[in-house]
């Protein structure tokens, strides 16, 4: 389990994501490698960045079974999603979900699906997470990957960035405001 010292600092909004939008947020691998450097990044091939990858059963199977991790941590039966990153990668442990999802018919054959096997997709998701919550710390990394997962994200996204300014708005506002009096 990794210290609090190790895991990066994500934004709380990231938090408030369904499970399908964070792993949308995910999927999103961003302009990285020979294929988006220098023209390739000003000018992207509309036909070539539309075709999804080849994908065999074996990749559609891992998919799904990362899809299932991903809801089994973010979304509970009693809405209680992981606030932090640490929070997330705690979640990512078999005897953790099972308290979580106590009660729920089928919930054990889900959690035995998402541990099963030499590598489980529950330690491969906690990993990816702290892989991203560190390269999201460029703020147009993050940025890109709220695009990629949809409107809500965006503008939780925009709201995060300008919560500055609207802080300093609404302060503004307050102290110009008449002032009450108390009745005694």
């Amino acid at each position: 389990m990794p210290s609090r010292k190790v895991c990066a600092r994500l934004p709380a909004w990231v938090f408030t994501l369904s499970g399908s939008e964070l792993q949308k947020m995910l999927d999103y691998s961003g302009p990285v490698g020979s294929a988006y450097s220098g023209a390739a990044a000003r000018h992207p091939h509309p036909v070539a960045d539309a075709i999804p990858p080849a994908l065999t059963i074996t990749d559609y199977l891992a998919h799904q079974q990362r899809a299932l991790a991903i809801r089994l941590v973010m979304d509970s039966p009693d809405d209680r999603k992981p606030r932090t990153v640490l929070e997330f990668v705690q979640r990512c442990d078999a005897d953790e979900l099972r308290t979580v999802w106590t009660g729920t018919l089928g919930a054990d054959a889900l959690i035995a699906t998402a541990t099963a096997g030499p590598l489980p997709v529950l330690s491969l998701l906690a990993a990816e997470l702290l892989d991203r919550a560190h390269r999201w710390h460029d703020i147009t990394e993050l940025e890109r990957a709220a695009g990629s997962a949809g409107y809500r994200a965006t503008q939780l996204f925009r709201d995060y960035v300008h919560a500055d300014e609207i802080d300093a708005n609404r302060a503004a506002w307050w102290q110009g405001r008449p002032q009450r009096r108390q009745a005694v």
